[in-house]
């Protein structure tokens, strides 16, 4: 666990609260039933009791990641903030150069307004059909 992590102030200038001041933590080891090293995200709040505003995220769970997660697709190995999206590696998956998929942070707290999730991937909308390990570097 932990093997990424980045945080995020979505409203600078104002009073924190619980969806605005966020952490997300980056498992890309993490198993996903039988299935190892398919990886995940955990979302929460740095505010609040523990576990009050936890969002866990994984292929294909309806937080936004498409498809169903597999083996070794490596969620979470590179992930990082802005003020509006989390920025998501999946390096080995789900096609053979990896992607990265880009949520809105609606989608990383609890009760939030699901976004459409944007996924880039070499061969799709312009990005040549090249390389291995797409994903890897999220910044």
């Amino acid at each position: 666990m932990g093997e990424s992590l980045t945080s995020v102030n979505t409203n600078p200038g104002q009073v924190p609260k619980a969806d605005n001041l966020l952490v997300a933590v980056g498992t890309p080891g993490e198993a996903i039933g039988s299935l190892a090293n398919a990886g995940a995200i955990h979302s929460f709040s740095m505010l609040g009791a523990a576990g009050d505003n936890d969002v866990w995220i994984e292929a294909g769970d309806g937080d936004g990641i498409p498809g169903n997660p597999a083996a070794n697709h490596r969620l979470g190995e590179s992930i990082h903030f802005t003020g509006t999206h989390l920025y998501a590696g999946m390096p080995y998956g789900p096609g053979p150069r990896g992607a990265l998929h880009t949520l809105p942070i609606g989608n990383l707290t609890l009760n939030g307004t699901h976004g459409t999730v944007t996924t880039y991937q070499p061969g799709a909308d312009g990005l040549p059909a090249a390389g291995t390990t797409f994903g890897t570097a999220a910044r």
